[in-house]
Formats: C-alpha cells, sequence, structure tokens
C-alpha cells in the first residue's frame, strides 16, 4: 500500500532527512508557505529546488502500485535519455529513496521520479483562457503548433498512451511538453499489455489493454486536432468539463450525437477533415488510423508521377496527387516538375506552398523549387509578402524568399491598410510593411484593420485605434466585431448592437448576437432565431429561421444566405424568399457562384439556381477558392475544379 498525499507532504517537509541520495532538494512553498505540489490519479509531484544547479525540479511520488511498474518506468526512462526532444521531459528513477511514515507501518521507503520542472499552462487551461477572451488567433497558432506535435509523434516508435488536454503542458515559450508517464509505449516494452487505457473521448472506445504499440496516441492526437481547430473558429463552443469540445457520446453514442453536423457547419477544411475522419475512427478497429496520415503526411520518396491528360478552368499550375505524392499539372493536364512533394497547395503571386521532409517553401509555375524548404510553416502571399514561422517565431518572406520582417514574433497577421497583427509574449501591436513597430505590443488581443480602424482589447474591454495608435473609440465595450459597411457589432450586458465609426451606438442594443454587415444586409439573433436587419435596424428579412450554428450567425454570401428549418437546410436572397428549397441535410455559403451542399451523406455543389452541377460523390466537400475547391473522397483530401474533375490518380 502506498502513502497518501498528506503522508508525503508531512515526509518533504523534512527533506533533507527523509530524502537519501537526493537530501540537498529544498522543497519551494508558495506565499501562504505550504508546499508547491500538484496530484493526479497516479502520482504527487512537488516542485523542489537544486542548490547546486540553481534549476527547478519535479520530485514525483506514486500513490498506488502498478504490475511490472519498477521495469517499465526503467525502460522509458531510458528512451527519453537516448532520445532527446522538446517535446519530453527526461527523468531519473530513484529507488527506496524517500521515507514515508504510513498509516500501516509495513513499508517506509518508496521510489521517486526526478525530472527538470517545467513552468507553464496546461494545454486545457490555456485553451479555457483563450475562449473566455475569445482569442481565435491565439487558438489557431495553437491549433498549428499542435500539428506540428502530430507529425512529429507519427514518425517516433513511441507513444504516450493517455494524450488529453491535462498531460499536456504549453511554456512560456509556446513550445508544447508532454508529461506523465506512466501509460508510455516504447519498444522496449513491445509484447507487453499496457498499464491503462487512457481518458475517454480521447482513447478509441474499444481500446483494451492488449492494444499496445507506437498507434496508441493515432486517436488521440486526431481528437485533440479537431478539438483545437473547431475552437479557433468558435470559441464559443468550448465547454468547462473535463475536456475542451467532444462530448462522452460522440464516442460512446456516435450514431445519436449532434455534434458531427456542429462540426461540418463551422464553414472550415480543418475542422470538417477531422471530424469526417475521427467518425470513421470510431467506426473502425482500435488501431493505426492511415488517414490520419494522410491528413497529416509523413517525409516518404516515391516514383515521378507519370504525365496525365485532364482539363481546368484555373489559369495556373494545379496541385495533383499521384502515387500519394503531390505535384503540379498544367491547363493540358501534363505534370510540370518532379511532383515529389509531400503536400501542395495553391499558388499566390506565382508561388505555390509545398512540403518535403516536414518543412515547407515555395515552388514556382516551372514546378521548380524557388524557395528552400525550410520553414516549420507558411501562409500565401499576399501583395509580395508571406507570412513564415522558424524555430516557433513568426516573420515575413518576399517573393526571392528573402525575409524582409525577421521571424520575432510570436503570432503574426496578414497586412490589412498597410498593417499587421503580431504578438510578442502575451501582448499585440502592429508593424508596416517594413517591419516597424508602429504600435508597439500593447493590447490583451487585437483584430485586424478595417475601414481605417481595429478593434483592440485591454482591461478586459475593446475600443478602437487607427492606423497610427491612436484610441479613437474608448474602450469600454465587452466585446466588439471589425468595422464592416461603417458599422461595428458590438456587445452590452449580453445584448448585441451596432456603433458607427464615431462610436456613437446607432442601432441600440436589442440582439441576442450579431455579425457583421454585408451587401447591406447583418445576420442577428433573437430568441433562439436568425433574420437579417438593414444599416437603419429595421428588420427587414423576420427573425424567422433556426440556428445553423449555436452563438453564431451567417451572413449573406454573393446575393443568397444560407438558412434552416428544422433538420433542412436551403437558401433565401435579399428578399428573404426562399429560392433554393429546404432540401440539404447540410451545406455550406456559396463561393465563387458555387455551394457545398450534403444529400444523405454524400456531398455535391450546386449552381445559384439550386441546380445540382456537381454530383453527390464526396465524404465531405470545401468552398472554391481560386476556381478549385478541396473535396474529401476515400479518405483523401484531393482538389477539384467546377466541373468536378478531381485532380489525382486515386479511384
Amino acid at each position: 500500500m502506498f502513502p497518501s498525499i498528506s503522508e508525503y507532504i508531512q515526509s518533504i517537509e523534512l527533506a533533507t532527512e527523509t530524502l537519501s541520495r537526493l537530501n540537498y532538494l529544498i522543497p519551494v512553498r508558495k506565499a501562504d508557505d505550504q508546499l508547491y505540489f500538484s496530484s493526479g490519479n497516479f502520482a504527487v509531484v512537488f516542485r523542489m529546488n537544486d542548490p547546486q544547479t540553481g534549476k527547478q525540479m519535479a520530485l514525483r511520488c506514486f500513490l498506488r502500485d502498478a504490475a511490472g511498474r519498477r521495469d517499465r518506468i526503467r525502460a522509458i526512462g531510458r528512451y527519453l535519455t537516448e532520445n532527446p526532444s522538446d517535446y519530453l521531459i527526461p527523468f531519473t528513477l530513484y529507488l527506496n529513496e524517500l521515507w514515508v511514515d504510513t498509516r500501516f507501518g509495513q513499508e517506509h521507503e518508496f521510489d521517486v521520479v526526478l525530472m527538470p520542472w517545467v513552468d507553464g499552462q496546461t494545454l486545457s487551461q490555456y485553451v479555457t483562457d483563450c475562449c473566455r477572451q475569445q482569442q481565435t488567433q491565439k487558438l489557431e497558432q495553437l491549433a498549428h503548433r499542435f500539428d506540428e506535435l502530430v507529425r512529429w509523434l507519427l514518425n517516433q516508435p513511441f507513444a504516450h498512451g493517455d494524450l488529453k488536454a491535462d498531460n499536456i503542458l504549453i511554456r512560456p515559450d509556446g513550445q508544447l511538453v508532454l508529461i506523465d508517464y506512466d501509460g508510455c509505449f516504447v519498444p522496449a516494452l513491445a509484447g507487453k499489455e499496457a498499464a491503462e487505457t487512457g481518458t475517454l473521448p480521447y482513447r478509441h472506445p474499444a481500446r483494451t489493454p492488449a492494444h499496445f504499440d507506437r498507434n496508441l496516441d493515432d486517436f488521440s492526437l486526431l481528437a485533440l486536432s479537431l478539438e483545437l481547430h473547431a475552437l479557433s473558429r468558435l470559441p464559443a463552443l468550448h465547454m468547462n468539463t473535463d475536456t475542451l469540445l467532444l462530448t462522452l457520446d460522440l464516442v460512446q453514442e456516435p450514431f445519436l450525437t449532434d455534434q458531427w453536423n456542429l462540426f461540418r457547419t463551422l464553414s472550415s477544411a480543418p475542422v470538417s477533415a477531422r471530424a469526417g475522419l475521427l467518425e470513421y475512427a470510431i467506426h473502425s478497429p482500435p488501431g493505426q488510423i492511415m488517414g490520419l496520415l494522410e491528413l497529416l503526411p509523413t517525409s516518404k520518396s516515391a516514383p515521378v508521377a507519370a504525365p496525365v491528360r485532364v482539363m481546368s478552368t484555373q489559369n495556373s499550375l494545379i496541385p495533383y496527387l499521384q502515387q500519394k505524392q503531390w505535384g503540379f499539372v498544367n491547363q493540358a493536364g501534363e505534370l510540370i516538375g518532379s511532383g515529389e512533394w509531400e503536400s501542395a497547395g495553391l499558388f499566390s503571386d506565382g508561388l505555390a506552398p509545398v512540403r518535403k521532409q516536414g518543412k515547407w517553401g515555395f515552388c514556382n509555375l516551372e514546378g521548380t523549387l524557388a524557395i528552400d524548404c525550410q520553414f516549420d510553416e507558411v501562409r500565401e502571399f499576399r501583395a509580395g509578402l508571406a507570412v513564415v514561422r522558424q524555430l516557433g517565431k513568426y516573420g515575413f518572406i518576399d517573393t526571392k524568399g528573402q525575409l524582409q520582417i525577421p521571424c520575432i514574433y510570436d503570432e503574426a497577421g496578414h497586412f490589412a491598410e498597410g498593417r499587421a497583427c503580431v504578438r510578442q509574449s502575451a501582448l499585440y501591436g502592429f508593424i508596416d510593411e517594413q517591419g516597424v513597430p508602429v504600435i508597439p505590443p500593447q493590447f490583451d488581443s487585437a483584430g485586424h484593420f478595417s475601414e481605417g480602424l481595429a478593434n483592440v482589447k485591454t482591461g478586459g474591454f475593446y475600443g478602437f485605434i487607427d492606423v497610427n495608435g491612436t484610441l479613437r473609440i474608448p474602450f469600454e465595450l465587452p466585446f466588439a466585431l471589425t468595422f464592416s459597411e461603417g458599422l461595428a457589432a458590438v456587445e452590452k450586458d449580453g445584448q448585441y448592437g451596432f456603433i458607427n465609426l464615431d462610436g456613437n451606438l446607432v442601432i441600440p442594443y436589442q440582439f441576442d448576437m450579431a455579425g457583421s454587415f454585408v451587401d447591406g444586409l447583418a445576420s442577428v439573433k433573437k430568441a433562439r432565431k436568425i433574420g437579417f436587419i438593414n444599416p437603419q435596424g429595421a428588420l427587414v428579412i423576420p427573425c424567422d429561421f433556426d440556428e445553423i450554428v449555436p452563438n453564431m450567425v451567417f451572413p449573406f454570401s454573393e446575393g443568397l444566405a444560407l438558412v434552416r428549418k428544422g433538420n433542412l437546410f436551403g437558401y433565401i436572397n435579399k428578399q428573404g424568399q426562399l429560392v433554393i428549397p429546404y432540401q440539404f441535410t447540410n451545406a455550406d455559403n456559396f463561393s465563387e457562384r458555387l455551394a457545398a451542399v450534403q444529400m444523405g451523406d454524400q456531398w455535391g455543389y450546386i449552381d445559384q439556381t439550386g441546380e445540382l452541377v456537381i454530383p453527390y460523390a464526396f465524404s465531405h466537400a470545401y468552398r472554391f477558392h481560386k476556381g478549385l475547391a478541396l473535396i474529401r473522397k476515400n479518405n483523401r483530401l484531393l482538389y477539384i475544379d467546377r466541373t468536378g474533375f478531381v485532380y489525382s490518380d486515386q479511384p
């Protein structure tokens, strides 16, 4: 029988006497003079100071036994020492190290584990704070950093075994760190059973102790990645429970939950792709999720693809998947370049992002590498500049690959009206296109500039500044959207209204939710029903429609708005007339005159008359951009053009 937490506390209070080889460690105390410790299901961890090195250490003491625990911990500790990574914390097991006066009076000396102390928040704490403050930029960057962790883990012979938001730390510099290694798989433990089976809903519902190999984390990684990408789109979805977003029903009763439809209405390709793959994984046996490897490709070589003949309406090269490697084809369907990329995106400013060996660069219109694959993340070029990330920091490169703005920022947004929002540590500011910090980091949150003003937050309230940093609308608003068509939605006491560019309230607080104006109309919510108002605040389309997504309103797009009645979706025009009847089980906004719609479990595309122009043939479909759209077919993300042609050699 192992000591209780209180018995361990009594022992650590006398650490110089109760520790054997580690008696030089000094317990760290809080301001109230209590010991600094945390506890979980299997152990209690004390924060200790090492006066010999000046470093803080973590002393882990076990609360319960497990079969073969010592051998497991030795094997795991040896692996972590021999395979160092910023994602992992090495540790040392000390046998019979701590003397404890237990209530049972039998054993008195117990094993401990010593490792470096890591400052930071748990992923759960960090996400909760971001969602509470509606910090979508932080959440989006976190989702990207987590996906880098996913890519790394998928390439390791190691698995954590109990990945969840409480077992991942975020250091002050943004680095993700895995903690709590009791359930780890390492090659030396192959053939044994798992000491634990993980935590629902982050483990496969059919997982047993017999499932113990390097693929243990596939399900957990996919579930967490889905949550982070979904919350970056809509922080209001966050749940104040033991999970970030997923419910137990999602994995225990997957046919009964509405959460799948919620994911697919977020109009996000990353969210929909992950939701579809997780749904597939739940109905498959535990083990490796092959779709996850395709969603986050690992480095592998493939033969050079052979030319194919296709038709395209896009005046550019088109990403083409052949033999599981990405390349590009021209309008004649001829392969351009080597076609050796792990991933490829669309062209902007004559360059397309490509990835090789886990690093991103850019390919030119000749299909050759123009900017070396050296970045951890890249975004599309806008006005000659692209955001890139190296060594955890963001900067901007030009079309020649030259670093025009150094990688010194923890976050960076695109330029709008000559300013880009950047973050250093926890504060946001703005730089100009030469990289000059014209508005130094000073805000808790910030949006992009629109119509000469940007919404910024400090001290818990929003205000608006101009491009020179001058405060134009005081910090008095609990929440505010960016300006659109001269008006911005703002919130006070749980009700939404609109202010003008002078900060005057021109549409009183009266709505439960409000969106931005598009083509003279803004979506609003009253009593859980959606309608549309004009710039004078008149309700020109009554609140007769059901919510598409809770706590979110959808704008008009290309003259039509997506609406829902019951379980079916349709489209109205700006006069409020139903021009495409309620018939779809799911649907998205129009983009480039086409909209993705679902009938049953298949997706296709309709035009603005409601005619089906691309048949129902995909497990999911996304918006058109630059003449192409991503679709999911046979668990693969592929591109199609407006004719529905799929750019892949895969059936």
